[in-house]
């Protein structure tokens, strides 16, 4: 009886540990075909751009609604990488931006396109902001294609998506 009841705590605490730990299935991961990326900064989020959710996805397809959403931030210390002059002539811009009292950085690892379904794949990482709001976004871009949306993986998780306007030619 004693051994039977030391191989079912035994049990007990194996099906524990392995309800806990993350499969590899629960890992979301890009799909398709890898492509060139850029990852823009030097930005923030205007104080007049409307959003209000706790995190927000975007896709833009047009600088007039790149320019309502974000500003130019011109600081000391590393050269910001901003978007090029006329560049929605030829790219697509698309940016989550995370809000709270939590300073986010990101890396990207990959952006990738599968059946007009952009995936853009990064680790984000949160620094105490001290009490103080922030708005942090993550802004790349992407040559133009048939893209219909953006998937947004997080820390190997699914986070959010963004549908992509068509583009009038």
């Amino acid at each position: 009886m004693k051994n039977l009841l030391l191989t079912l705590g035994m049990a007990c605490v194996v099906l524990a540990e392995t309800a806990t730990l993350p499969s590899a299935q629960d890992k979301d991961e890009a799909r398709g075909q890898k492509i060139k990326y850029q990852v823009h900064s030097g930005y923030f989020e205007s104080n007049k751009s409307g959003l209000k959710e706790d995190v927000s996805f975007l896709a833009f397809t047009e600088e007039k609604a790149f320019d309502k959403i974000f500003g130019k931030a011109f600081v000391l210390g590393k050269k910001p990488n901003f978007l090029p002059r006329n560049a929605f002539e030829s790219n697509i811009a698309f940016a989550t931006i995370k809000r709270g009292g939590t300073i986010w950085t990101y890396k990207v690892d990959k952006v990738t396109a599968d059946e007009g379904t952009l995936y853009v794949q990064y680790e984000a990482s949160a620094n105490d902001g001290g009490g103080a709001r922030f708005a942090s976004p993550l802004i790349v871009s992407v040559d133009k294609g048939k893209y219909s949306k953006v998937v947004f993986i997080e820390n190997g998780k699914r986070a959010g998506t963004a549908d992509i306007e068509k583009q009038a030619n």
